[in-house]
């Protein structure tokens, strides 16, 4: 058998190996693991051959046990800062300054736009206080958990089994899952262990306090502009003596509000200005003209006469004290529209229905917005006089800002003008439609007439009533005409525009606090972890080794007591000695041991 040499101690192989064989190893009865009453405990080790116990070395080490130096009589600066749990508590304040700071941060943004700093973003920010908030709430947990297998088995004799689950407790997930399986929940480690299992939603919990969305900020670098009009004087050419025609835009509107052929509606919609495309208005106060319209079909009175005899009445029925000529429709039911059918066949027992409709001047107050290019209106307030005199065309509405009405402010219409929009009307609204049993015949305005009759008011409230509908296009046109008077007159620069304000979308943050719960809880399950750890590691008087796995190799050795005794049996003490030691990992067979 081959023999070994070391200093003057000559060893056989057969004694080496069996001196550090794990499957000779055995506890004492009466002696504990770990230190209780000043005591250690050790394993015996059991050879083919004793070893002298005052000359034990480690094979494949130059330096006898004997020459070791021993650890000097005041503890370093770091194992002063182990015993005194410094690591737990340094992770449990970065923990907590790391959440506070996410907290302070998303309050501040809360609800507000979302910041744009150079070179990190919010998220970013969110997820590096995340990540550190996490890893330092752990480290109380990790090494409590460590700490507890030895508080463990220093109450009371236990399987040394246990030593495996609570050490892959403090490692990660499956670990604790297996402890808290074990323990039943009857053990303080447990809570260590539920912060371990929570862990794994840390993160998304985190990651869902911060949501995005869009929303609209005032840009004062750009203008929206809005037309509006407090007096209208436009006429049109002159047609002879005081008398002129209509403003020709004003026509031009008319008709295309009848014809109503245009999707976009642009004959009532005013000129605006709004580079983004998303503008708002505070209360603007402008003139308008507006229509009202009443069904008077039971007024009727109806008197049969000669075939083709037409007899029609052109008084107001329910609109009498109005400068604008009130405006009817008697139109019988059942009439085919159809082009090239045939008409109806009108008996005394035929319905007709009826329409009367008038359009006055007045002043309404409205605000304004434009939202994704499309231009929208809020009705707020209206103002008239009911007079047929034109010397009542000045209003003074009692408003104030809130309707968007100045101090002092009037608004009027030129009698004039007035006077030619009165007998534009009159002649646009004037006509009949008669049929035959193959055709229909149109008197009057002709155009305007076939509109109405012909109309396609699918877009209008009453689409039954195409004279209602008629006129209130017309009054939207009209209204139009008299908002952009000045600045069809004069340009931009010329006309009195309401400046409004110009919003660009942007993105904002919001801040589901609720999801902040489980990261505040986990830190809670940590702290009391560490108070708990370090008080029972007090009541037991056990050294703070907690996941060190060298004071376990050294309890397993001949001699341990006597070497605790001159060495110490502090987690720095273990490691000093450990550091004078150089083993290797021999397997043979099923034998395996340290040499």
């Amino acid at each position: 058998m081959d023999a070994i040499t070391i200093g003057s101690q000559e060893l056989s192989t057969q004694q080496h190996l069996g001196a550090w064989r794990p499957g000779l190893l055995r506890l004492e009865s009466q002696q504990f693991l770990l230190p209780y009453n000043e005591q250690v405990s050790h394993a015996q080790i059991t050879s083919d051959a004793s070893l002298s116990q005052s000359e034990t070395s480690i094979p494949g080490n130059s330096r006898n046990l004997q020459n070791e130096q021993s650890p000097p009589e005041s503890s370093s600066v770091l194992s002063k800062l182990e015993n005194w749990w410094i690591w737990e508590l340094l992770g449990l304040l970065v923990s907590a300054a790391s959440l506070i700071g996410i907290i302070f941060i998303l309050g501040k943004y809360d609800q507000e736009r979302r910041p744009t700093w150079y070179y990190l973003s919010l998220s970013s920010l969110v997820s590096w206080l995340s990540t550190a908030a996490k890893i330092c709430a752990f480290i109380p947990v990790s090494r409590g958990l460590g700490q507890l297998k030895w508080v463990w088995l220093a109450e009371k004799r236990r399987p040394l089994s246990d030593l495996k689950v609570f050490d892959s407790a403090s490692r990660g997930l499956l670990g604790s899952l297996e402890l808290l399986w074990e323990l039943k929940c009857r053990h303080f480690a447990v809570l260590g262990a539920v912060a371990t299992v929570l862990g794994l939603a840390f993160d998304p919990f985190i990651q869902n306090l911060v949501h995005y969305y869009d929303g609209q900020i005032q840009d004062t670098s750009q203008i929206a502009l809005l037309t509006n009009c407090t007096t209208y004087n436009t006429r049109g050419p002159l047609m002879g003596g005081n008398f002129h025609y209509e403003d020709p835009i004003l026509h031009a509107n008319v008709y295309r509000a009848i014809a109503n052929v245009e999707q976009a509606n642009s004959w009532a919609t005013p000129q605006y200005f709004c580079s983004s495309g998303n503008c708002t208005w505070d209360p603007i106060a402008t003139l308008e003209l507006r229509s009202t319209c009443k069904d008077v079909s039971e007024r009727l009175e109806m008197e049969c006469h000669p075939p083709m005899a037409l007899s029609t009445t052109t008084s107001p029925l329910v609109h009498s004290n109005t400068y604008f000529p009130a405006i009817q429709l008697i139109l019988a039911q059942g009439i085919e529209k159809s082009k090239g059918a045939g008409a109806l066949n009108i008996t005394k027992d035929t319905i007709f229905t009826a329409t009367e409709c008038i359009l006055e001047a007045g002043v309404r107050s409205f605000q304004a917005a434009v939202n994704n290019s499309t231009y929208e209106e809020k009705a707020l307030n209206t103002y008239s006089i009911k007079s047929k005199s034109t010397d009542a065309s000045i209003w003074s509405p009692p408003w104030g800002p809130e309707y968007g009405m100045q101090r002092g402010q009037n608004f009027s219409i030129d009698s004039d003008t007035l006077r030619d929009m009165f007998l534009y009307l009159h002649g646009t609204f004037s006509g009949s439609v008669s049929g035959a049993s193959d055709s229909f015949q149109f008197r009057g305005d002709q155009e305007t007439v076939r509109a109405i009759f012909y109309g396609n008011y699918t877009d209008c409230n009453t689409p039954e009533d195409p004279l209602a509908c008629a006129l209130n296009n017309t009054a939207k046109a009209i209204s139009k005409t008299f908002q952009d008077a000045a600045y069809n007159a004069n340009g931009p620069g010329g006309a009195s525009m309401t400046v409004g304000k110009t919003m660009v979308t942007v993105t904002f943050v919001r801040v589901s606090w609720y999801w902040i719960s489980l990261p505040v809880f986990i830190w809670l399950l940590s702290a009391i972890t560490w108070i708990g750890t370090a008080w029972k590691t007090r009541k037991t008087k056990v050294e703070t080794w907690r996941n060190n796995p060298i004071p376990l190799a050294f309890l397993y050795r001949e001699n341990a007591e006597k070497e605790s005794v001159e060495y110490g049996i502090s987690d720095e003490a273990y490691v000093k000695r450990a550091e004078n030691m150089q083993v290797r990992l021999q397997v043979e067979g099923n034998k395996a041991s340290l040499v």
